[in-house]
This record gives C-alpha cells, sequence and structure tokens, in this order.
C-alpha cells in the first residue's frame, strides 16, 4: 500500500521542483521567515492550487477533489488546516503541525466533541480503548517477533510493513539505494490507530434522499485498503487479486425504493444489497504476509474466524431470509424479504405502495431487526429504536463486527470494546407494540428493560456476555 517515492526529470517534474524551491502556495508566496515562528492559516487554495491539485492520499484518492465533494466541506465548511494546522511555514518544503491529524484534531470543540451518556468527551473516551493506545508504552521499532523471517530488512522498513495495521495514515518514503526519507529514522511514529485509520479523513460523509425522511441522511465513507476481498488480508497493490476495497455502509445500486416511494424490486439482482462493514476491521484483524520481510504477520486471524462462523454466515436462515433477495441465498419464502432502505426511526411497514414519512416499505421485519440484521440491531441496543435517533440502514448485513464492538469506546465493566446494550428487551412502548396493527394493544408484553421473556431480571451484567444474552 505504500509506494516508494521517485521522481523522473520530465516537463512535471521539472514545473513540481520550481514549485518546491519557490515554495507553493499562491502568488504571495505565503511563509515566515523565520522558521521557528508559529504557523498561521494561509487558507486551503493555498493547499490545493498546485502542490496538492494532484496528490492522492494513502487511500489513492485524489485529495483536492474528495475534500471538495465531501459534506466535511460543503455543509461543515471544514478546511484544510482545520485538520491539519497553520500551513504558513509548509510552503511545500517545511513542517505543518499535524501531517497526519490524531484523534484530538477531530474532537476539538468546534468539531466532534460529543459528550456521552458516561459524562465523558468523546475523545477521552477514544483514548480509553485499545485502538488509540494511550496507555501503552511506545515501541518505535514495531518490534513484534515475525514467525517466518524471509529476508532481513531495514529498521525504516520494518516500521512501515508494521505501521499498515499500527499507524496506517504515516507514508514512508525511501531512495533509490532502500534509505528511508521520511519519516526521520530518529523520530519514528508511535502506534496509534486514530479516526482516519477507518474514516476517510478527506471524504468522511456522504449525503442521500431517501423516500422516509425529507432532509437528506448523511452515511460515512471508510476509507481503503489493498486486500485480498476472500481473505481479507491486507496485500500490496501490485499482488494478483488486490483491490483497493473499504468496507461499505451504503449500498446505492441494491435500494430497492425508489426516491418517489415506489418499490422496485427490478434494481435487486443476485446478492448486490450486501453491505461489507467487516472489510475494514479485516484489513487488520487478519493474518497475512510483511510487505518487506515477507514473514507471516503475528495477529490472530480473526477476520477467518468470523467467516467461518454462524455470525458471518449470509447463507444462515436468520439473514438469507431477512435479505433483500432470499432467492440468491437459497431461500424461496419470501415472507421476510427487506426492501431497502430501512429508516429504523419509523417502526411501521407496509407491503406495497408509495411510502409516506411515517412508512418504511416491505416486510414487517422491525421487531425482527433487533437481531436478523447487525446494522438495524445497533438501534437497539441503544435503545432508540422508533426515535429521531436511530440510524437509516442500507443493505444487509449479518452479525458483524460493528454489531458486538465498539471501536469508539469502551463499556464500563467489559473487554475488547465489546458493546454492551442499554435494555435487554423492548416490549413496552406503544410505538412499538401498536403500529403494525392499529388499535391493538399486546397487554401480555408490557415489560421492558433488562428483563427476560417471561419478566425474568436478567443478573447484572459484569463482563461482554450482556451482547451474547441480547
Amino acid at each position: 500500500m505504500r509506494r516508494n517515492i521517485f521522481l523522473s526529470f520530465n516537463a512535471a517534474s521539472a514545473v513540481l521542483c520550481a514549485a518546491l524551491l519557490g515554495g507553493c502556495g499562491s502568488a504571495n508566496k505565503e511563509g515566515a521567515a523565520d522558521p521557528t515562528a508559529t504557523p498561521t492559516v494561509v487558507g486551503s487554495s493555498s493547499c490545493t492550487n498546485i502542490c496538492h491539485a494532484a496528490t492522492v492520499d494513502v487511500t489513492g484518492n485524489p485529495i483536492a477533489a474528495t475534500w471538495a465533494a465531501t459534506t466535511h466541506t460543503t455543509v461543515s465548511g471544514v478546511q484544510c488546516e482545520n485538520c491539519h494546522g497553520g500551513g504558513s511555514l509548509h510552503r511545500g518544503i517545511g513542517p505543518i503541525p499535524f501531517p497526519n491529524p490524531p484523534a484530538s484534531q477531530c474532537a476539538q470543540l468546534t468539531c466532534h466533541p460529543v459528550i456521552h451518556a458516561g459524562g465523558e468527551p468523546a475523545l477521552a473516551e477514544f483514548n480509553e480503548t485499545r485502538h488509540a493506545n494511550a496507555d501503552q508504552a511506545p515501541d518505535r521499532n514495531f518490534s513484534q517477533q515475525i514467525e517466518v523471517p524471509a529476508r532481513q530488512v531495514s529498521a525504516g522498513q520494518r516500521a512501515e510493513e508494521c505501521s499498515r495495521c499500527h499507524n496506517p495514515n504515516q507514508r514512508f518514503e525511501f531512495d533509490f539505494a532502500g534509505n528511508l526519507l521520511r519519516p526521520s529514522a530518529a523520530n519514528m511514529p508511535d502506534p496509534v490507530v486514530s479516526c482516519a485509520s477507518c474514516h476517510d479523513g478527506h471524504q468522511p460523509q456522504q449525503m442521500v434522499t431517501i423516500p422516509q425522511r425529507s432532509a437528506r441522511v448523511g452515511y460515512p465513507v471508510f476509507r481503503k485498503f489493498f486486500i485480498n476481498p476472500n481473505t481479507g488480508q491486507q496485500v500490496n497493490p501490485t499482488d494478483t487479486g488486490a483491490q483497493n476495497l473499504a468496507g461499505f455502509i451504503f449500498q446505492a445500486n441494491g435500494a430497492a425504493l425508489t426516491a418517489g416511494g415506489v418499490v422496485d424490486l427490478g434494481r435487486v439482482v443476485g446478492r448486490n444489497n450486501e453491505l461489507n462493514v467487516e472489510r475494514l476491521c479485516g484489513s487488520c484483524h487478519s493474518r497475512g504476509v510483511y510487505k518487506n520481510s515477507l514473514g507471516v504477520t503475528h495477529q490472530d486471524d480473526i477476520y477467518t474466524q468470523w467467516t467461518q462462523s454462524g455470525h458471518g454466515n449470509r447463507f444462515a436462515a436468520a439473514f438469507g431470509e431477512f435479505s433483500a433477495n432470499p432467492e440468491a441465498y437459497g431461500f424461496t419464502d419470501t415472507s421476510h424479504r427487506t426492501v431497502y432502505p430501512v429508516d429504523m426511526a419509523i417502526s411501521r411497514f407496509v407491503t406495497a405502495g408509495p411510502a409516506s414519512p411515517s412508512q418504511n416499505a416491505g416486510a414487517n421485519n422491525y421487531a425482527c431487526f433487533k437481531c436478523h440484521n447487525g446494522l438495524t440491531s445497533l438501534a437497539y441496543q441503544a435503545d432508540v429504536q422508533g426515535t429521531p435517533l436511530a440510524p437509516v440502514v442500507f443493505g444487509d448485513a449479518t452479525v458483524t463486527c460493528l454489531t458486538c464492538h465498539n471501536p469508539h469506546e469502551d463499556a464500563p465493566g467489559n473487554t475488547k470494546n465489546t458493546r454492551k446494550p442499554v435494555a435487554m428487551s423492548h416490549y413496552s412502548s406503544a410505538i412499538r407494540n401498536t403500529a403494525v396493527t392499529p388499535n391493538v394493544t399486546i397487554g401480555s408484553l408490557k415489560f421492558s428493560g433488562n428483563v427476560f421473556l417471561d419478566n425474568t431480571p436478567v443478573p447484572e451484567a459484569t463482563g461482554n456476555e450482556t451482547i451474547c444474552i441480547f
């Protein structure tokens, strides 16, 4: 995924060299004469007009184009220096405060300072996770043992191949002799997974119109990794079968409910409604081969374990029958067929016809979606189903990584970022009982909270078992 960078001397590189020598930026030549001065803001146009007009980031996306098109920019007005810091000292060759913006840049008071129920700011909660690596001793050389080393590599190459997961936003550049140019060998990056390790830093969100809502709905855009689509392992871009894939949470082609509220099942072809959020996690949580040393990577092969389990089996009845196309998974009974997108803020489903602001289309799967789709389950786990806080789900998902694990925070008393559902049962709210069949109350099931179906209290959870009981 990392490329060695060499400049061939042609007309294009001559222009680039001239820009570097003169300093990038506008005609005003931003940049302080004193390199020790405090960097100031020069404006995004100074970044995108020459130097970064065609630059691609580590995901392979052109920086300027993706930044200009995302809702991060078009809606929130986020500028380059909001994330990277003032660029007045940069001039194409000088320092910039945050070349690889840390999570703290995303959690600024004007951006994402969300304070959750526990009372901690978002950054404080994220820093408690193992992804943030905030409480572990730095390991600047990433000195995990290679199981079957095929050849010796330099310290820089070793850091590069480990950084694919331990610091995936860091670029590594080498000269023709293989000597490390950037970053400095004397200042190797600490292992840390930040926001842009999972989210596409230059295009974190896009918007889409759905018939159930008058305002457009946002969906996250995850970053891409070169992986083997069968094993989930990260590979080199030149490897046979390598694909630049992202875990995606939006499926445009498979959505059968059109903007006019009409169900068009002709848009559902084969298994094109599948969402593959697990690819994002699988790019690191799988066993592969180190880029330079060619030894077997050290981590457990969690992705393969998941794909071979019932949780990851898309052909199991629990998921295949509730998919957008049960026949593609071997099921002739289509009574549970789902029409996407599903707005979990709305509990009412209808079998056909135009949707209204109070309707979804498709089978009456609302109550079933507590378990039969790994992303709709999140609404029930947070106990926000049937409320404006509930998400919109755009396709089929099994019990996937994000169903059970929360990468942004650790639940109290749990380990491995395992989620802890707010309420185990959901049977008391009128909107959840009477909306399907108007004027009928299911009186025998009027209870909710942490209780089993016989109304027996669930024992106070002390660990990860709660997510399984749920």
